[in-house]
């Protein structure tokens, strides 16, 4: 078994992550936009859950949740 995935892109250059300042707390900020390719994952090379917030038309904030 194989998820076909599009892997969100990375928030523009020049644009702060407010969370880089806190390595505990695994939120990232990224751009809302995703990739147009689509990538195959094998179901054993997933990690782990994520959350997903889209905090404006143009970022999101992701968050592991392992």
């Amino acid at each position: 078994m194989v998820f076909a995935v599009q892997r969100q892109l990375e928030a523009p250059q020049g644009v702060l992550d407010p969370f880089k300042p806190y390595p505990n707390f695994a939120a990232k900020l990224y751009s809302s936009r995703l990739s147009e390719e689509l990538e195959v994952v094998h179901v054993d090379w997933v990690l782990c859950h994520f959350a997903h917030w889209q905090i404006s038309s143009e970022h999101v904030v992701v968050l592991s949740l392992s």
